[in-house]
């Protein structure tokens, strides 16, 4: 790859197996997740319960191949 990027060994691991893991619009869908997520923290929302939906959306993304749509 062509890429003038500098990542940690650690990073780059990471990335190679989630992109043989997700394709791109479901890499996208988790980002909008956990964008949302974060806002939600942010805003004091209850962590357990925010991160248990975050899991389950998560699973659905990768496991099911589900994308959800943004709302």
């Amino acid at each position: 790859m062509g890429s003038n990027i500098y990542l940690p060994e650690n990073e780059k691991d990471f990335a190679d197996r989630l992109n043989r893991l997700a394709d791109i619009s479901q890499q996208q869908a988790i980002i909008g997740e956990l964008d949302r997520a974060t806002y939600y923290i942010e805003r004091n929302a209850n962590a357990k319960i925010l991160f248990n939906a975050l899991t389950i959306k998560l699973y659905h993304i990768i496991q099911d191949k589900i994308v959800f749509l943004a709302t």
